[in-house]
Order: C-alpha cells, then sequence, then structure tokens
C-alpha cells in the first residue's frame, strides 16, 4: 500500500523533501574517566530543570562522558537544556529516563490539491548514543482527515510500522478518540535507536480541505497526548514530550560491568540494575540498595533513607532509624506489636487474679495435653481397626492376586482406602445418594483423577472367609460384557467392605418405568424390548459364559441401570455367589427382594440359575404391564404382580392387565404375544419348567431383530399376519415349552 501511494503521489506532484536532521552531536562515543567524580562547581540546574550526574554542563569533569554533556542556553527569557540540538525537559536516575521535546512533521495543501508546505520527511539518530526511544512510554502518532503516516526503522530492526486516518467531515471526529477517525496511533518496537517518518494521501485533502489542510506526524509520550477536533489545525511548530531511556553502554551485562575498570556504580549501597531495560538490551544502570536513595554515580551518592520520618510504627511504637532498615519498638511500660497492632498498657492485676490465671492457663495446658493423648490413642486404635478389617477381609491375599492378575492380564480393579471414598462422596454427602436399597446406600463419588464411579456402601456382612471372598471379587471384576456394569475396585478397611462399580448417568430402570417426571413420554415398547434382551444377555452371560457362572440373587429393575444412551447393564451383586461345582451342597440364606424371591428359593434355601430366570420374568411382567411387583388397585388394597399376571394369562384376559400405553402405539401384537409367553414360563413355579437364562435371551434377540426386519416396517397388519399368523404365537417356546395358547387378536387397544 505505501509504495502504491508513493507512485500516486509521484504522478500528481513532486515530492518535497525538507529534512529536520536531528543528530545529537555530542553522542560520539562512551569513554568514562576511572575516576567518576563530578568536579566541584559543576551546574546542577538549567532553568526548572535538575541536572543529575551521569550527565553534565560545561566542563569534562561535570559529565561521565560525551554520550552526557549537555548544553543549557541562557537566551531564553527562561534557560533552556538541550542534548545536541533537542530540548530536555526532564532527567531522571532511580527511573534512567530523559524526556525531550521532539518537533512535529507535517505536509499541506491547498484547495487544488497541491503541496503548499512541507516538513514531511524526519529523521533522528540516536546511534552510539546512551539513548533508546522508549517502547512503553511513547506512541507513534497521526492527525489528518485524508491521512497515512509511516514510520522507518532500518538501521538495525528493519522495522515498518504506521496507521490511516480518515473522515468526511469535522462532525465525524470525536475528541480523545484516536482510532482511525482524524486520529490514529501505532505502538512502536523496542530498541529504536533511528527512525525517519513520512506521509501518504489517498485525495491530497481534496474533500476535508476546508477544515483539515495538513496531515501531522510525531512521536509523543503516550500519558502527555490526548487528541482534540482542534489539532486537524495545530499549528505547524508544536513540539511534542518523548521519553528516552539512558544506559551506561560500555558493557553489556551487569557481570562484565562489574569487571570493568570504568564500573559506573560507584557509590557505598549501590548495585548494578537492568531490571528498567528491555531484553538484549545492551548496557546497565545503577540503582541505590534497599533502605538508600540518591544518586548511585557518585561516590556516597547513596544516602540511608530515613524511614521513621514516615511513621511507619503502629500506636505507641517508638521508631529507631538504622543503616538502611529500621526497627520500632514499644516505649516503656507498654506492650504489644509496635509494627501492625500497637502497643498498650498492661493492667495490673491483684495477686489473687494472677494466681486465678496461672491456675486457669495450667489446668487449660493440661487438660490440652490430656486430650492430645486421647486423640493420639483414638488415631492409633482407628488405625489398628482399619488394618485389622483389612486382614479379616482378605487384604492381603487380594493384594497378592492383583499383583498376579495385573502382571497377566493387566487388570485395571484397584483396592481404594477409605480416604479416598470419603473424598470422592464429600464424606457420604446425603446429596450424592444415587439410590438406596436392602444391600445399602450408592453413592456417586469423584476419585482424584477426575473419573466419576459409583460407590456402594452395603450393610449386610458377608460370613464368607477372606480368601474366598477375596476370590469371589476378583472373579466378579473379570466381567468385562457392554451390559454388565464394571466393578472397578473394592474398599477392605471398613467392617463391611465397600465396592466402587462404573457409574451410569440415566439411573434405573425401575425409576425410568415408575418414576420418570411428567416431561417424559411413556417407553416405548422398543425400548421395552431392548433393555429386556440387554438384561438377558447379561444374566446369560454370567450364567453361562463366565468361568465360574455367577448366580446374580438379587434381579428387579432398580439393578439394572441406563448409561448415557440408555443401553441396559445388569449391577449390583450385592447377593451375588459363584455357583459350585457341587449343587448338591450349595446352600445360601434367604436374600433379595420381597415381590421377585423364586418359590422354590423361598422354600429349599437353594440359588440356582433358575432363580435369577423367575426374578427377571418379574422385570418382564413390570415392563409389560407398567405396575410395581407390589402394587395397590383402584381400592387401596395391596396386590402382588406375578399373581394378578398369572390370574389374566389363565383366563385368557391378558391384555386386560398390560400398561395401555403398549396398546395404544400400534405395535406388533406377535412382539406382544410372543414376551408374554416367555415371562409365563419363566414365571413357572417349579424352576424346572423354566426355560435357561440363554434361551430366554436368544428369544428375545430374535424378537429385535424381527422389529427391524424389512416385514416389519409394513404398515398394514393383515400382511404381517399372514407371514407369522397369530394363532402360532409362541410357536418358537419350543423345547419342551407348549404353544402359548395366548391370543390378542384384534382386540380393542382402548381397553
Amino acid at each position: 500500500m505505501k509504495k502504491q501511494y508513493r507512485s500516486m503521489m509521484m504522478m500528481d506532484m513532486p515530492w518535497v523533501f525538507l529534512r529536520l536532521v536531528l543528530i545529537i552531536s555530542c553522542i560520539l562515543g562512551i569513554h568514562v574517566d576511572g575516576s567518576i567524580v563530578a568536579g566541584k562547581g559543576c551546574p546542577t540546574h538549567c532553568g526548572d530543570v535538575k541536572i543529575p550526574y551521569p550527565f553534565g554542563v560545561g566542563v569534562d569533569d561535570c559529565y561521565m562522558s560525551k554520550g552526557f554533556k549537555l548544553t543549557c542556553n541562557n537566551t531564553y527569557v527562561s534557560p533552556k537544556l538541550f542534548v545536541g540540538n533537542v530540548e530536555v525537559i526532564e532527567i531522571t536516575t532511580e527511573t534512567p529516563q530523559i524526556k525531550v521535546s521532539l518537533p512535529t512533521s507535517y505536509q499541506c495543501y491547498n484547495n487544488s490539491s497541491s503541496i503548499t508546505d512541507d516538513q514531511s520527511l524526519m529523521k533522528l539518530k540516536l546511534n552510539n548514543s546512551p539513548f533508546r526511544i522508549s517502547h512503553t512510554e511513547n506512541v507513534f502518532t497521526g492527525v489528518g482527515c485524508d491521512t497515512m503516516v509511516f514510520i522507518n526503522e532500518t538501521k538495525g530492526l528493519n522495522y515498518t510500522g504506521g496507521c490511516i486516518s480518515m473522515c468526511n467531515n469535522i462532525d465525524s471526529v470525536s475528541d480523545r478518540n484516536c482510532s482511525g477517525i482524524g486520529c490514529c496511533q501505532t505502538s512502536i518496537p523496542a530498541g529504536i535507536q533511528t527512525y525517519d517518518s513520512e506521509f501518504g494521501s489517498r485525495n491530497n485533502h481534496y474533500v476535508v480541505e476546508s477544515f483539515n489542510p495538513c496531515s501531522f506526524s510525531f512521536m509523543v509520550q503516550k500519558s502527555n497526548y490526548s487528541f482534540s477536533k482542534t489539532d486537524l489545525k495545530m499549528e505547524k511548530n508544536k513540539k511534542f514530550p518523548v521519553v528516552m531511556n539512558w544506559a551506561i553502554r560500555t558493557a553489556n551485562s551487569c557481570q562484565e560491568a562489574k569487571a570493568n575498570n570504568v564500573y559506573a556504580c560507584v557509590s557505598n549501597h549501590s548495585e548494578c540494575d537492568k531490571s528498567h531495560m528491555f531484553d538484549d538490551d545492551t548496557g546497565y544502570t545503577c540503582s541505590c540498595s534497599e533502605g538508600y536513595h540518591g544518586n548511585p554515580y557518585l561516590k556516597d551518592g547513596c544516602k540511608d533513607i530515613n524511614e521513621c520520618t514516615k511513621s511507619l510504627c503502629a500506636d505507641n511504637g517508638v521508631c529507631k532509624n538504622n543503616r538502611g532498615n529500621f526497627t520500632c519498638t514499644c516505649k516503656k511500660g507498654t506492650k504489644g506489636d509496635p509494627y501492625d497492632k500497637g502497643c498498650f498498657k498492661p493492667r495490673n492485676l491483684p495477686g489473687s487474679a494472677e494466681l486465678l490465671i496461672g491456675l486457669s492457663v495450667g489446668v487449660s495446658f493440661f487438660f490440652l495435653t490430656i486430650s492430645c493423648f486421647f486423640w493420639v490413642y483414638r488415631r492409633r486404635q482407628y488405625m489398628r481397626l482399619k488394618q485389622k478389617f483389612y486382614q479379616q477381609h482378605g487384604g492381603p491375599f487380594m493384594q497378592q492376586l492383583l499383583s498376579t492378575e495385573a502382571h497377566d492380564n493387566h487388570s485395571n480393579f484397584r483396592i481404594f482406602s477409605e480416604t479416598q471414598l470419603q473424598r470422592a462422596t464429600d464424606n457420604y454427602d446425603p446429596r450424592h445418594i444415587l439410590g438406596k436399597g436392602g444391600h445399602g446406600t450408592v453413592y456417586k463419588g469423584v476419585l482424584d483423577d477426575g473419573s466419576i464411579v459409583a460407590v456402594k456402601k452395603s450393610i449386610i456382612v458377608d460370613e464368607s472367609s477372606s480368601k474366598e471372598f477375596a476370590k469371589e471379587m476378583l472373579i466378579l471384576s473379570r466381567i468385562n460384557h457392554v451390559n454388565v456394569v464394571k466393578l472397578l475396585g473394592i474398599c477392605l478397611e471398613v467392617e463391611i467392605p465397600m465396592i466402587v462399580y462404573e457409574f451410569a448417568s440415566n439411573g434405573t430402570l425401575f425409576h425410568y418405568i415408575h418414576h420418570r417426571n411428567l416431561h417424559q413420554p411413556p417407553p416405548t415398547w422398543s425400548f421395552r424390548l431392548k433393555v429386556l434382551a440387554e438384561s438377558a444377555k447379561a444374566l446369560s452371560y454370567m450364567h453361562s459364559e463366565a468361568s465360574p457362572s455367577i448366580l446374580h440373587g438379587d434381579v428387579k429393575p432398580s439393578n439394572i441401570l441406563l448409561d448415557n444412551t440408555y443401553t441396559a447393564k445388569v449391577s449390583d451383586f450385592g447377593t451375588s455367589t459363584l455357583a459350585p461345582k457341587d449343587k448338591s451342597k450349595f446352600m445360601t440364606k434367604i436374600q433379595g427382594t420381597y415381590g421377585y424371591l423364586d418359590p422354590d428359593f423361598l422354600r429349599t434355601g437353594e440359588l440356582t440359575d433358575k432363580s435369577d430366570v423367575y426374578s427377571f420374568g418379574v422385570i418382564m411382567v413390570e415392563l409389560l404391564t407398567g405396575k410395581k411387583a407390589l402394587y395397590l388397585d383402584d381400592q387401596e388394597n395391596e396386590k402382588i404382580l406375578v399373581l394378578q399376571f398369572q390370574s389374566f394369562y389363565k383366563e385368557k384376559k391378558i391384555v386386560e392387565i398390560l400398561d395401555n400405553d403398549i396398546l395404544n402405539q400400534g405395535n406388533p401384537t406377535y412382539q406382544i404375544e410372543d414376551v408374554v409367553n416367555i415371562a409365563e414360563k419363566c414365571l413357572s413355579v417349579t424352576s424346572e419348567e423354566r426355560p435357561t437364562m440363554t434361551f430366554v435371551a436368544e428369544e428375545l434377540e430374535g424378537l429385535r431383530r424381527l422389529e427391524t426386519h424389512p416385514w416389519t416396517s409394513q404398515e398394514n397388519n393383515q400382511e404381517m399376519e399372514v407371514l407369522i399368523p397369530i394363532t402360532s404365537m409362541g410357536s418358537s417356546l419350543t423345547s419342551g415349552y407348549p404353544k402359548s395358547e395366548v391370543e390378542l387378536g384384534n382386540v380393542d387397544a382402548g381397553m
């Protein structure tokens, strides 16, 4: 863009360059005299400007080197200080900076778009000088309504920057707004020693000449310039303050400077300091040590600060100034904190009061000691108790097995400490409870690594041996099935071991069926069939594919969880047991949940795989009817769902107990009939008449596959009945089972 506008302006008119060369002539080199002592009688002020060493006016002894030589011009009403031909406004040593006044560049046009006055190309050279233009204090600024300004640094940084300022009329310009309408600004990089500035114009101010005939550019201290509309016609000889950093440029580092025989930090209690310099800048500066102030470039220039003049002590505190610091003490007859809270006179107490206070302190100390002793004793007792439980539950044996498992199978099963689970559940905060049951409470927990888990705090004690318990837990942890909740670990440091499971985000099937909120639609038939098929596959896997076989013992909707994709996962092995090889010896105490318990198990106390089949049959009936295993009828009489289902089944009135949502959704009747028949077989009183879970899983999965078969996409029920006649519903339940007697036929779904 810059080249384009330059060419345009060359075609329109000849460029007239008047170079204002600012050469700080005294900057020819920095030779430092070994003594570095300002001569006597050197001027300390020029007009209102203070001249601190290493700067100076007059003879050579008054300044450190030629780079710091200044000139005081007394021809003005008030004398002015110059470095070269640039006016100096202020010099500071504590923050090594010099503030100077630099002129403005400008380029003016008449109403014929011809240049009438051109001070456009400005050069500033600071090469081989102590000075650098401060990139943090200054900003390059352009003013005008048809103005482009450029700044170039070509000696070291090869930097080009600039900004554009445009406006069509004076009303569009706002005071104190320098964002491109009437005024623009751009930052500069660190380390600039020389630069030149140039202009460009789009229309040679043809449109805006009446209120802005000139373009202006200047470097200025950020805090010393606020744009005003009147600046569009500012005086051409106007100058602006610019801040430059200065430093001793005879060494690149403090280490190098200290090794130099012309080290500039000559005062006692002074030190080399590069904190005011940007990265990679050469040179160094000096500062007084903490507790001192003054001029570190002069011998004895750093003087002790008398902090006591600032009232730094608190009430009734006595300040004493020391070299480099101070101390505070309380006045005689007072005590307290002289630095902060203050000192006060102690109240004189009678002898009896002092005795009472002494006794109180002694007794308090005695009870504190006893309390600490009991706390340590109770802590040791608690740790011994945790170790006892850990041993009792087979912790060492389980740890040994885990070491083998980790080596052989890369198992992720862990033994958690009680502290870890307390931290994960916020000390078993009731707000984290996911559910309660006959076997314990399940909490949501967040482990230290951020993973979310379910923590079961049991209330039923397992009487099995410690080694047997350890083996059972590890066997259960090996279950790796998509429809079985993963067992992640266990805590053995408590009386009843706590178990850590995989977390399922959508709660339990029981809650989804019976306690969903009013905004949730009723479960679809496809969802019910999917959950039944997935749960059956999980139980089939546990019975037939796990080694050894695993009997769940408490199959119910609240032990079937739904993950974030509503995939069913069988959980809670609170009563699960490894099936023994010798079934004649397998007896267990009656556990489980009333309404789901196998009648054979209640009668004999023998838990078998068919016990899980019976409980699963109850779940099937719950999904078919939408009722709980124990429910209240319209007259508030408690009913057992299984008995009601079997009664309606025998009377061939099964449709009267089915969930209206199933009937109203226009679902395939053959699927509903088959599921009804499977449920009826699962609920047989004697276990011999019940199918296996493998058979149930295959039947349900077959029904799901039929649901996704192209035939099922036909909306004409008559065609579906031709392919699979209603009279043959349940024909797939062969293998020793009679055909179904249930036919839904053309029942009114609104019953």
